[in-house]
């Protein structure tokens, strides 16, 4: 599935503002084809957000497996004081389309 069409099945009501770039180049002396950035609402459950922090934050890969199980246990609770069952988190997204040689 190409970028544009996950971006067009995947987002939610949100302001979009994408802009295309034509006869562009990046560093690497690659034509580039068109790039844009834009907000984008992801859907989250507590579930997968906790997932989601333990992952990008290092949690898992920096903290002993008993220290993981106390993080997610107290994360969670959070999550239930603070967080809908569901949730939308923005997210700035920037892509480019190149072309290979």
């Amino acid at each position: 599935m190409s970028i544009r069409n996950y971006i067009k099945k995947n987002r939610r009501q949100s302001s979009i503002a994408y802009s295309t770039i034509c006869s562009g180049a990046t560093s690497l002396n690659t034509p580039q084809l068109a790039a844009g950035s834009f907000i984008l609402e992801i859907l989250f459950t507590r579930e997968s957000w906790n997932g989601r922090m333990k992952a990008c934050r290092g949690i898992g890969a920096s903290l002993t497996e008993k220290e993981v199980s106390m993080w997610e246990q107290e994360h969670m609770t959070l999550l239930e004081q603070i967080a809908p069952n569901e949730f939308d988190i923005l997210h700035y997204i920037a892509i480019a389309e190149l072309k290979k040689h």
